[in-house]
C-alpha cells in the first residue's frame, strides 16, 4: 500500500520495478490497473529521462528523493511524449492520471 504523511491511502496495490530490465520496460505495452501505483527504485540518486512511447494512457509521475519526499512531478504525462527531470531522485512513482494526489515536499510511505 502507498500512503501519504497523513496516512491517507494513495494506492492499494504497489508494483515494484527494481531490476534494470523492469525499470527499462516500465509501463510499456501494459494495461492500466485500478488502484495500482508503479514504484521504480533506482538504488541511488539519479537524473534520467522518461518516455511514454508505448504507454497508451496518461499518467502522473512523481519523483522522490532518498528520504521518500516528492522533489518533482509531472502531471498528465501524455502518451508518445518524453520528460527530462530537472532534479536528482531515487524513486519514481507512476499512476494513472489523477489517481494519486501528491505535492512537492510530501513524504510517501510504502
Amino acid at each position: 500500500m502507498l500512503r501519504d504523511s497523513r496516512g491517507r491511502l494513495l494506492a492499494t496495490d504497489v508494483i515494484l520495478f527494481k531490476s534494470s530490465w523492469s525499470r527499462a520496460r516500465g509501463l510499456m505495452l501494459r494495461k492500466p490497473r485500478d488502484g495500482a501505483a508503479y514504484l521504480f527504485d533506482f538504488g541511488g540518486e539519479v537524473r534520467c529521462g522518461f518516455h511514454m512511447w508505448l504507454v497508451f494512457w496518461p499518467i502522473d509521475l512523481y519523483l522522490l528523493d532518498g528520504k521518500r519526499r516528492v522533489v518533482e512531478m509531472k502531471r498528465d504525462f501524455r502518451p508518445f511524449t518524453a520528460y527530462r527531470p530537472q532534479r536528482r531522485f531515487r524513486f519514481a512513482i507512476e499512476a494513472s492520471a489523477g489517481a494519486v494526489q501528491l505535492n512537492p515536499g510530501d513524504p510517501v510511505r510504502w
